[in-house]
């Protein structure tokens, strides 16, 4: 059997990586770049092991990348999310479903959990000349 990573090492690890994650996901999500990379369907080592995602947007379960990101479209242009706090823990220290990396000791193979929140705000040009923007609604 692997040996398995130290308390610390896992739980730094997670917290490295879900910042790493929530700072490039919510940077592409606020610019409208594709999202797919972010999500277990993009990887061969996953999708060969018949793992696909699981999205699900206030309680309504998404099909795909492709069905978040028209989700996304229709709120429009001018809705921008705000990260205020992130939690991170591991859940698995020697994950290997579709596994590549091997160190586990390093905790290569640690499968975590992240809970983000935060704002969604949206809002509306005044006059497109100006600076001036008012919360929609």
């Amino acid at each position: 059997m692997a040996t398995l990573p130290s308390l610390d090492t896992q739980a730094r690890v997670a917290s490295d990586a879900a910042q790493l994650f929530v700072e490039h996901y919510y940077n592409s999500l606020n610019k409208r770049q594709p999202l797919a990379q972010y999500y277990a369907s993009i990887s061969p080592h996953l999708t060969s092991a018949s793992v696909k995602p699981d999205i699900s947007i206030n309680g309504r379960v998404v099909e795909s990348t492709a069905a978040y990101e028209a989700l996304l479209d229709a709120q429009g242009a001018n809705v921008h999310y705000d990260v205020a706090s992130f939690d991170a823990h591991p859940v698995n220290p020697n994950y290997t479903l579709g596994a590549w990396l091997s160190d586990h000791r390093l905790g290569d193979n640690l499968d975590m959990g992240c809970l983000r929140s935060g704002l969604s705000l949206a809002w509306e040009m005044v006059d497109p000349n100006s600076a001036r923007l008012l919360p929609m609604g």
